[in-house]
């Protein structure tokens, strides 16, 4: 989550980033994408590759997942953040 938002599931080792993310802490250099990503966090803890493309069936197990999740009313904790000088 961020700021109450759902970022990305995890099963096992595979993690799911959501597209079309709006909200981010000021820190975060990525901004999201309008497409699904999904990492093998075993192999690839770095998440430099996507393995959306050829896992289309998990792409949609845990999106699915991800829909079924309730979501908070407010942000967990919405102090972090970058203080500006």
């Amino acid at each position: 989550f961020c700021k109450g938002e759902l970022h990305a599931v995890r099963k096992g080792p595979r993690k799911l980033i959501l597209p079309d993310r709006q909200k981010h802490y000021g820190y975060v250099k990525d901004k999201g994408s309008s497409e699904a990503e999904l990492y093998n966090l075993k192999q690839d803890i770095g998440e430099a590759t996507d393995h959306a493309q050829r896992r289309k069936e998990l792409v949609d197990e845990l999106t699915a997942y991800a829909k079924k999740l309730p979501i908070p009313d407010a942000p967990y904790d919405d102090r972090i953040g970058i203080r500006r000088r």
